[in-house]
């Protein structure tokens, strides 16, 4: 076997620039982590396919559709009311969820609509959510609520959602806000019941995401 001699100089600028490509890589592998917990392959990093695994978002995601989730939607632009998001729970709203029997809480996730923005007040009487003093208009919603909720303001960095399914929905008025942190991304396609179209998909869908 043959090998060609490299200066110095030469060798030094390779060194540098494998460097300099492990930490572009770790800092990737690490937001990753952040998100959901596991590191992904970069085709997956963008995306997830995640399946719902509740009622708690009906009549606009049904038991054990498939959806899209988009996890680069907020790198540039903060949530919108009316967003469907998908955030990690904290270990206060992971109690309701052990009688599923998880072996890998990884992979659990929650999903609702973002309906208060950080420094609005909101408050909910008689099956009304008001913002600010005026009446949400709400057409995705499968029923009104039939309990009421005290006005609070949202703290800067902090969402306040619902399911659609009000009235069956383990959300805001139960455990309060949502950090911004904690959002992973939004949904942006669902697939029904149905297997996933594009090969990208197909190989974002190994995760087996869970949605409540």
């Amino acid at each position: 076997m043959k090998f060609e001699k490299i200066g110095i100089t030469t060798l030094v600028t390779l060194l540098t620039t494998v460097t300099t490509s492990f930490i572009l890589d770790s800092s990737l592998l690490f937001s990753s982590r952040s998100a959901f917990s596991q590191p992904t392959p970069s085709t997956k990093n963008n995306s997830e396919i995640c399946q719902v695994r509740s009622q708690s978002m009906l009549p606009s995601l049904n038991l054990y559709d498939n959806v899209l989730v988009d996890k680069l939607s907020y790198r540039s632009q903060p949530p919108k009311r009316g967003d469907t998001i998908v955030f990690k729970p904290t270990e206060s709203m992971m109690k309701p969820l052990i009688r599923y029997q998880f072996t890998n809480f990884d992979d659990v996730f929650i999903v609702k609509r973002v309906i208060g923005l950080p420094g609005e007040k909101l408050w909910i009487v008689d099956g009304q959510v008001y913002i600010n003093s005026q009446p949400l208009k709400e057409k995705y919603i499968r029923q009104k609520p039939t309990y009421s909720f005290k006005p609070v303001t949202i703290p800067p960095k902090s969402y306040f959602v619902l399911g659609d399914n009000r009235n069956n929905s383990y959300d805001s008025h139960k455990w309060g806000f949502v950090s911004q942190n904690s959002i992973i991304g939004q949904v942006v396609k669902i697939y029904g019941k149905t297997s996933v179209e594009s090969e990208l998909e197909k190989q974002s869908s190994n995760r087996n995401c869970k949605l409540f």
